[in-house]
């Protein structure tokens, strides 16, 4: 929640009134290989698929090892949504980009073109991290200045200075 100064003219009195926050949630996630450590102590890579959770075998023992995925997009919504109702925002909208790198520019991503659209003034775009936005550096620093200009928050559960 926020406070605002209104003033009623018909009163002649300024008045404090709540103003609840809203939240534009995105995620994205692109494959790529996971660190899995068996229970035999072999440690071997495996190709990270949208789950939430990964099944592989174990190439020198054969068993069966399960990863959870923290970069799915379902398991980065999930975090943000936690975040949002700790802090009493309402979640307007979610946007995912699934199996899209964050290389490509935001409008062939279309859940980030999305959640930029759907972004208004006073509005928090929630990420996990950053780099969910972009990886390179110009393309952020370009897309952070349009939604501030636009009056946008973007808030990152990891970096939360940013």
């Amino acid at each position: 929640m926020r406070s605002l100064q209104l003033y009623n003219s018909h009163q002649k009195e300024w008045k404090m009134i709540e103003q609840k926050i809203r939240a534009i949630l995105y995620s994205r996630f692109s494959p790529r290989p996971l660190q899995a450590i068996c229970t035999c102590g072999n440690q071997f890579k495996v190709d990270a698929t949208a789950d939430e959770k990964i099944t592989a075998a174990c190439p020198q023992c054969k068993a069966s090892v399960t990863i959870r995925n923290c970069e799915s997009c379902e398991s980065q919504l999930a975090d943000l949504r936690q975040h949002c109702w700790k802090r009493g925002w309402e979640i307007v909208s979610q946007h995912v980009d699934k199996a899209l790198s964050g290389s490509d520019d935001c409008r062939d991503r279309p859940g980030l073109f999305d959640a930029k659209v759907a972004c208004k003034r006073g509005y928090r775009l929630v990420v996990r991290n950053l780099d969910r936005l972009f990886r390179d550096m110009e393309k952020s620093a370009l897309f952070r200045a349009e939604m501030n200009a636009k009056g946008v928050k973007i808030v990152s559960l990891e970096q939360p200075e940013a």
